[in-house]
């Protein structure tokens, strides 16, 4: 019997030496093909890491450049399209698209390239003229949602938007700041004296300097002009960076909002008109209303001063024009001054009986039976017109190359109320466009993360995120 025990005994000493011997084996090899798991994941790490580093330095097969540099070009200059020997082209988001594809295999990453910025300023420069009263009265009104809006657009940056406002004006701050309400104190007025002071860029046109002894006033050239003021406000910016108040790469967004030609839509003939008389003023008021010419040349002068100054900061300061054409100029404010001339005078009498029904005299918008003006003998219904209307497609063209040659973003307005959800709205696509996704996402993946950040001259730098998806079994 005590035999037997012993057999029993050696028989499960046995068996669990056995059982013990399975599990401590199968637990070796766990922690062995754990280790291997590891060691392949390092190693897939490794390898997409260095592949990374490979197709940032890969270059493109048409145009020769280097990867990083068609990505610093396309964020920061908005080179969209690559063009090699004997004119051959290729889409920028084609030819990073083929270079992935070589390195990850179709479908197996996902890219998304951003510009990072710091601090933002928007600078809204406004027409002094009356005309331009209401949508300074706007801005003023929704100066924090403008800045609450703009600030979810550069959220992923946290930068941080600060908003400046000029208005172009001869007269004193108190008086033309109070239309901005609560956010007065952040307006800055520009006359004569600080627009064409000795830092000045702009050439100055030849009635301006012989106004002495004209009916015309300095303040009928410099309340339009507008491209003067969008260059005053990217002055001082630039005085804010030399003190070290903003960084070199900060973006700058100017805002001239106008009505008219910069310098105004009044013809050159009208500022040669001499100071006399009564009858002069007439003229100068008639011709300020009805000779169509249009002084497109004189605009244009400083359209290409304005281009040159900004495009030295590569990207980083644009402007956004806004042409707010909606036949808001009060013709009461015109002449309510002409003692004893009264302004309905002008409008629907003398000095000519038909000044009002042509449409090159400040095209003006009365009552209307389909393109035929009705005759009134109500002033008031003249209150609120347009100014000189075929002057509207030279500030359009005039409007396209600037924003166009700064990378920015023309606005019209035709509806006032309308003017912040535009502005925000027109920065928001603007900036949309500094941004490049190239993939699917795929969360269902196990991928690898990689983040590279790529130095730009003066405008920050780029974020490079890319997702490389681990390839499937047997692929």
């Amino acid at each position: 019997m005590a035999l037997l025990e012993d057999i029993l005994g050696m028989i499960m000493l046995i068996f669990f030496l056995v059982i013990g011997g399975i599990f401590l084996t199968i637990q070796i090899t766990s922690d062995q093909l754990g280790q291997v798991d590891e060691e392949i994941k390092d190693y897939l790490h490794d390898y997409y890491s260095t592949s990374m580093n490979g197709f940032m330095n890969m270059r493109e097969e048409i145009s020769g450049a280097p990867v990083h540099i068609i990505i610093g070009d396309y964020i920061s200059k908005g080179t969209t399209t690559l063009t090699g020997k004997e004119g051959r082209t290729i889409a920028v988001d084609e030819a990073l698209e083929g270079i992935l594809n070589e390195f990850y295999g179709q479908g197996n990453y996902y890219m998304k390239l951003t510009q990072e910025y710091t601090d933002t300023t928007i600078s809204f420069v406004f027409d002094g003229s009356d005309s331009n009263r209401i949508e300074k009265m706007i801005v003023g009104e929704n100066l924090e949602s403008i800045r609450d809006r703009v600030n979810l657009i550069f959220e992923d940056s946290g930068a941080e938007v600060n908003i400046n406002l000029y208005v172009l004006s001869e007269n004193p701050a108190e008086e033309v700041c109070d239309v901005f309400g609560e956010h007065k104190d952040l307006c800055e007025v520009i006359n004569a004296a600080t627009l064409y002071d000795e830092e000045s860029h702009l050439r100055v046109i030849d009635p301006f300097d012989g106004l002495t002894g004209k009916q015309a006033e300095i303040r009928h050239y410099v309340e339009s002009d507008w491209m003067g003021g969008t260059i005053h406000a990217e002055r001082e910016f630039r005085k804010k960076i030399v003190a070290g108040d903003a960084e070199e790469y900060n973006i700058h967004i100017v805002i001239p909002v106008f009505d008219q030609l910069s310098t105004s839509s009044i013809s050159d003939e009208c500022f040669e008109i001499d100071r006399g008389p009564a009858a002069s003023l007439s003229d100068y008021i008639v011709c300020r209303l009805c000779v169509e010419d249009c002084p497109v040349e004189r605009s244009r002068s400083q359209m290409q001063e304005t281009i040159d100054f900004f495009v030295e900061r590569n990207g980083n300061s644009i402007i956004m024009p806004v042409f707010s054409f909606d036949c808001n100029l009060r013709y009461r404010y015109w002449y309510n001054n002409l003692n004893p001339v009264d302004y309905r005078d002008y409008v629907i009498g003398t000095p000519s009986p038909t000044m009002c029904h042509l449409n090159s005299c400040a095209g003006c918008r009365p009552p209307r039976e389909g393109d035929r003006i009705i005759p009134s003998t109500n002033p008031d219904e003249y209150e609120n017109v347009c100014f000189k209307t075929q002057c509207q497609y030279y500030i359009e063209q005039q409007m396209e190359e600037l924003s166009t040659a700064t990378g920015g973003s023309p606005i019209n307005i035709i509806n006032v109320q309308d003017l912040p959800a535009l502005v925000v709205d027109q920065i928001d696509n603007v900036f949309a466009e500094r941004e490049l996704i190239i993939g699917t996402r795929q969360d269902d993946r196990t991928r690898y993360v990689f983040e590279r950040n790529i130095i730009l001259p003066t405008l920050g730098s780029v974020d490079v995120r890319l997702l490389a998806y681990e390839l499937p079994p047997g692929a």
